[in-house]
């Protein structure tokens, strides 16, 4: 214990290498010392500075005292060296105290000051700090460059404990490095002794809490409740048992103690020795020593009375009369009811949280959901003894329940001063609303409402699809303040619609005939084809009316008056509405002939109407060929132009009325030809027939021209070719064929004479041609791809020709504008390019796609006495073999595939025509 310990600290200097006293207390043994050669360095004078009655004093080699624990001492030694010099050393001092005690801090050395004496002064540096046994060893590294001498500085601090350490063995000493000692000479016995038994022992100040909780007695604070302060500076808080104790106090003198408040506690005196005590503040008067004179210093606090809150109860207005409130603490009932201006007392446990709120009471007990409830700051808290507050409980009587409405429209209104009636459970609420309109619509709490809509200013609810209410435009606001939101969406119904049909149960006169729909005169839509359709829009509320007009390759004539149903006028009421118009144009019958034979027997004849054969020429007659009949055939047949002839019996004459030649435009024309056959009286035998003429010879030629030149895609193209007959003689049976290009699409065929058919191949039929006689073609056409377009025409009779190189005639157009894809088509040739009558010939067909042979494709030879049909093989090939018996022109048909150019093989008795195409 301080106060009764040994203190003897012997300084000793050791050195390694040679031979000295024994360390006491069992030192290490000394070991020989070899001096080094050349300039050496010498360590003297190691020293500590004394300290007398609190003051420094001047330094000495003996005993160093007396300093207290805690404090710093400052060491010094020389060092001098006769010429360029280095080495390292060692500074030792007693660190870990063989007592059990720490004396000096082992990381106190510092290095001070060099004190130049003489020549130049060393640098001295750390190298090292370790342990050896119970001393640090520090160990220093000196270089002088030259010859000089200095005084070294350093301190060491000593430990709080210090003055615990026994004996007198304590000190600081210098030695020679045991290594890298280098020029260093023999340091010697240079031991600096620092006796633990004359340090100082630091005073303690030793503070005791005792608390009065409520009882009258006065106990031990607990661990941790109250803490203490030390010169404003540290704090310690109590242990256990109530105390703490601050060590090694200084300097010496009066010292200042605080103590933390603890809340619901006030301080209520204080006892002590060696402390006075001034209000809650106690000074402690301690002084260091051997022994030290400390102090105790106890502080005594009481409980302050029990916390308590005054709760008032403010309304601005009640939701019923018979509300009341009830005050809750900490989620239990008090047990007081209050009424609006009432007040009463709580009381929360002290230090610890509280909440205060309220309850519905009374009869029926008020609904604190039709209040909006401010609480006060003194509602929630902690509250220690001593301490009081109020709370204030405020309820604001809520805003009657409202629903807001809003009008949407979601489309155009059908009329703009259409608006629409916001309804309340079926009766009218506030002003009729616009699209985009908002009204707060009232509903009694806690009953159940409905809002809905009517009609206001012009609307007619018929125009609009079924209102659209949101969900909260139904149900029930239960309390004061609840809000809803109602939103009444209005969707226009659609414009009216007039769905136009159109109706062909005969079919169609032309392919290209189409229907132009017409609604109150004007043109509806695009023209219709049969079975097509489109929507019109009438306007609501005026009357409309369908009809039709012509349009594509379409004339009237043709068709029965068009018939119109009920759906095709009318007016519209509403929007939304809907109607159909059903248009039916019913094809004429063909053209009718009728053909009467009557046969007079004068004369001793004996045929019959049925013993003459008669021909009808025209566009596809039936039947064409036919026995005479006195009640009369029905033959018919396409528009056009016809005629009548006959293979009369020998004894015969023929006379044909006006009606076996002519032009039957329409359909639905009729004619009637009668055919009266008179027998003769027998004539004498013949004379002998004269010889046969020559046979008749012909030279027809064709020229063509096309315009515009050049063409724009999609305008009118004009082919006009001119066929005249150069003789020498007449020309029967003559025809134009005329393959149109693929790139082109038919407009319209006409001839000054004959009749012409066909769309893609058309083909002139322009009977007989005098000599000298010309006829001319026009054919009109619409070009699909921009590029050159090449347009052949041929023409042929049954005679033989003088001249074969004027049959053909072609002409090639530049066509401008958009670019149009490419058709895919057929590329057809066809070998040979020409036949002769009445000798057997074999055609050959080849059809290619995109530069390939296509298989299995049905190709048709058609004309005059041919009509085959065959199917190409892997190769693309078909072959036919024909005979034809009269000239004319075959075409080379694909019926399931459009082609590339159209083929035609040309037949004649005198010489070969020219393929075209």
């Amino acid at each position: 214990m301080r106060g009764q310990r040994k203190l003897s600290v012997l300084l000793t200097l050791v050195v390694f290498g040679c031979s000295v006293a024994a360390l006491a207390a069992g030192g290490t043994s000394a070991r020989v010392w070899t001096a080094a050669t050349g300039p050496t360095i010498t360590a003297s004078n190691h020293e500590g500075q004394r300290k007398i009655n609190g003051a420094l004093d001047g330094y000495t080699n003996g005993d160093v005292f007396t300093y207290a624990e805690g404090d710093t001492i400052a060491f010094r030694f020389a060092l001098a060296a006769d010429g360029a010099a280095s080495g390292n050393f060692q500074v030792r001092f007693t660190t870990n105290d063989p007592s059990g005690c720490l004396f000096f801090l082992g990381d106190s050395f510092s290095l001070g000051s060099i004190d130049n004496n003489s020549g130049v002064s060393p640098t001295v540096t750390l190298v090292s700090t370790a342990t050896d046994a119970d001393e640090t060893v520090v160990t220093l590294h000196a270089d002088f460059s030259d010859a000089g001498s200095a005084t070294i500085n350093y301190t060491l601090t000593l430990s709080l404990n210090a003055g615990d350490c026994s004996g007198s063995s304590q000190h600081s000493r210098l030695a020679n490095a045991p290594s890298d000692g280098g020029d260093f000479g023999n340091i010697g016995a240079q031991n600096v002794p620092v006796p633990a038994n004359k340090v100082l022992v630091l005073p303690n100040i030793t503070v005791n809490k005792l608390v009065d909780r409520g009882n009258g007695s006065f106990v031990p604070a607990f661990a941790g409740e109250y803490c203490f302060t030390l010169d404003s500076a540290t704090t310690q808080c109590t242990d256990v048992n109530g105390s703490t104790v601050f060590q090694n106090v200084s300097p010496d003198g009066n010292h200042t103690i605080t103590e933390s408040q603890n809340a619901g506690f006030t301080f209520d005196h204080g006892t002590g020795t060696n402390c006075t005590f001034s209000g809650e503040t106690a000074t402690a008067a301690v002084a260091a020593g051997r022994p030290a004179t400390g102090a105790t210093c106890t502080f005594y606090n009481r409980l302050l009375a029990a916390p308590s809150v005054t709760v008032n109860k403010v309304c601005s207005a009640k939701a019923a009369t018979t509300d009341r409130f009830a005050v809750v603490l900490n989620a239990s009932p008090t047990g007081d009811v209050l009424d609006c201006g009432g007040n009463a007392q709580v009381d929360p446990t002290p230090g610890q949280a509280y909440t205060i709120t309220e309850a519905g009471a009374g009869t029926p007990a008020a609904d604190l959901a039709n209040y909006s409830i401010d609480y006060s700051p003194g509602c929630s808290g902690t509250l220690i003894n001593g301490q009081t507050t109020i709370c204030t409980i405020t309820n604001t009587l809520r805003a009657a329940p409202v629903v807001h409405v809003t009008k949407v429209c979601a489309t155009d209104k059908a009329a703009p001063s259409d608006l629409f009636q916001v309804k309340l459970d079926n009766n009218n609420v506030g002003t009729a609303l616009d699209c985009n309109g908002t009204l707060d619509v009232h509903p009694a709490a806690g009953a159940d409402y409905s809002i809905t809509e009517g009609a206001a200013g012009t609307t007619d609810l018929n125009n609009y699809e079924a209102p659209d209410y949101s969900t909260d435009c139904t149900g029930s606001l239960a309390h004061f303040g609840d809000s809803a939101s109602c939103t009444i969406t209005n969707t226009r119904k659609a414009d009216p619609v007039l769905t136009i049909r159109k109706l062909c149960p005969g079919g169609k006169a032309a392919t290209g005939d189409r229907f132009q729909a017409k609604l109150n005169g004007q043109n509806a839509g695009d023209p219709l084809d049969c079975g097509g359709s489109l929507a019109a829009h009438p306007g609501v509320g005026t009357a409309y009316s369908v009809t039709e007009g012509a349009a594509g390759t379409t004339d009237l004539a043709n068709y029965e008056t068009p018939t119109f149903d009920q759906g095709c006028s009318g007016t519209f009421t509403h929007f939304g509405d809907t109607a159909t118009c059903t248009v039916t144009n019913t094809l004429k019958a063909r053209p009718k002939l009728t053909v009467i034979k009557h046969v007079i027997n004068d004369n001793g004849g004996t045929a019959q109407a049925a013993s003459f054969i008669i021909t009808v020429t025209g566009s596809s007659p039936d039947p064409k060929s036919f026995p005479g009949s006195e009640t009369g055939t029905a033959v018919t047949m396409l528009p056009g132009a016809y005629s009548v002839a006959e293979q009369s019996p020998s004894g015969y004459t023929s006379s044909l009325s006006a009606g076996c030649s002519g032009t039957l435009a329409h359909f639905g024309d009729t004619a009637t030809c009668t055919v009266t056959n008179n027998d003769v009286p027998p004539s004498p035998p013949p004379p002998p027939p004269p010889p046969p003429p020559p046979a008749p010879k012909i030279d027809l030629a064709i020229t063509k021209v096309a315009a515009p030149e050049p063409v724009t895609l999609g305008d009118n193209l004009t082919y006009t070719e001119i066929v005249r007959n150069n003789g020498p003689d007449t020309a029967t049976n003559v025809v134009v064929t005329d393959s149109l290009p693929s790139e082109v699409t038919f407009v319209s065929v006409s001839a000054t004479k004959g009749s012409c058919t066909g769309t893609n191949a058309i083909i002139c039929m322009l009977g007989t041609m005098l000599k000298g006689e010309s006829i001319s073609i026009t054919i009109v056409v619409k070009p699909t791809r921009i590029g050159s377009i090449t347009n052949t025409a041929v023409v042929a009779g049954s005679q033989a020709e003088t001249n074969t190189a004027n049959n053909r005639a072609s002409v090639t157009s530049t066509v401008v504008g958009p670019f149009t894809p490419p058709s895919v088509c057929y590329v057809l040739t066809v070998r040979p390019q020409s036949l002769t009558v009445g000798k057997r010939t074999i055609v050959k067909v080849t059809i290619r796609e995109r530069g390939k042979p296509v298989s299995r494709v049905v190709v048709v030879l058609r004309g005059k006495g041919i009509d085959v049909r065959g199917r190409t093989n892997a190769a693309g090939l078909v072959r036919f073999t024909v005979k034809p018996g009269r000239p004319g022109i075959l075409q080379v048909l694909v019926p399931t595939h459009k082609t590339c150019r159209r083929q035609a093989i040309g037949v004649l008795g005198a010489f070969t025509p020219p393929v075209t195409g």
